[in-house]
């Protein structure tokens, strides 16, 4: 039997990811940070398949591959949430740099045959060029963040060139009910999810105008299986190919409840603007769909009202998480 170790399997995307690799006959183990699961940081310990360790810490990645000599390494922990990293200067890049480094370097050392897969990020396009984006477009990153994962991105092809099997998947943003509540979808749809129970309130808001290419993280887990399944490694753009803005997730989800006005549920905070870019940030996926058969099956509508749904019955069954 494959195993898999997946960093930051404890995200949304890992919870998918694990659950398709079990499926497909895969052991799998996690490496997480120890507070994530109120564990010690020391010593290092293997509980119910998950290792605890920090991926940017040189001895927590070895260890965890020395542990496990992985067949499958699914590089998807970052600090992704571009607030955090901004506020972050130094620790985004001991995160999402030198951990890209430490699983290179150490599975070429100890599993030179093992394929890897690295989670990329549209913000590596930063302000682009035209749309919808492909993988011949230029990268243009203006936040850390973005900065970052093309540093990690050139880490990547850099190790394939070497020998390593490495494939980067450029990733737009993507959504599910294990997103996160500090990311603008899970804060919409818990918010208005308390409105529907009776719980009153208001959304804090920044942008409504602001526009993003949102896909299932579902689909984009399925993306990058098939490509660490592929016979050689290649990168990828995982998109939807469309765009909504954030009032289109206020329409969904009132729309959904059957309120037509909801201005009095939206409060405007200019601090928490963020410019949208010139051009759309929207991801062609037409290279993976030709090489591998990939294509979105969930629509943005359903998926938000999914997001929507799962809230409120968190509420009325009364679940903390």
């Amino acid at each position: 039997m494959r195993k898999a170790l997946i960093t930051g399997i404890n995200g949304q995307d890992g919870h998918f990811l694990a659950e398709l690799l079990k499926r497909n006959d895969f052991l799998v183990y996690g490496l997480v940070r120890p507070r994530a699961h109120g564990q010690p940081g020391n010593p290092f310990v293997v509980s119910k398949g998950m290792l605890f360790g920090d991926a940017g810490n040189y001895g927590s990645v070895f260890n965890a591959i020395e542990t496990i000599r992985p067949d499958h390494i699914y590089h998807l922990a970052a600090i992704s949430f571009i607030p955090d990293a901004e506020k972050d200067k130094f620790g985004i890049f001991d995160t999402n740099v030198m951990g890209t480094q430490h699983i290179l370097d150490i599975a070429q050392e100890l599993v030179p045959e093992a394929k890897i897969f690295l989670a990329g990020s549209s913000e590596m396009f930063g302000e682009p060029y035209y749309c919808p984006q492909d993988e011949k477009h230029d990268f243009n990153p203006e936040s850390l963040y973005g900065i970052s994962k093309l540093a990690g991105f050139h880490l990547g092809i850099r190790a394939r060139r070497r020998g390593q099997f490495v494939s980067n998947g450029i990733m737009y943003n993507h959504e599910s009910i294990h997103r996160p509540a500090n990311f603008v979808t899970k804060k919409i749809v818990k918010a208005i999810a308390g409105i529907a129970a009776g719980e009153g309130g208001e959304i804090t808001l920044g942008n409504l105008k602001a526009r993003r290419d949102w896909g299932f993280a579902g689909d984009y887990v399925r993306a990058m299986f098939l490509m660490m399944e592929d016979d050689e490694p290649d990168d990828y753009i995982i998109a939807t190919g469309k765009t909504h803005t954030v009032a289109d997730i206020l329409e969904v989800c009132f729309g959904y409840l059957g309120v037509r006005k909801y201005n009095q549920y939206v409060h405007i905070d200019n601090s928490l603007y963020r410019k949208d870019t010139t051009v759309a940030l929207v991801g062609s996926y037409r290279k993976i769909k030709e090489s591998l058969g990939w294509e979105p099956t969930i629509g943005f509508k359903e998926m938000i009202i999914t997001m929507l749904s799962y809230e409120r019955e968190k509420l009325t069954k009364g679940w903390s998480k």
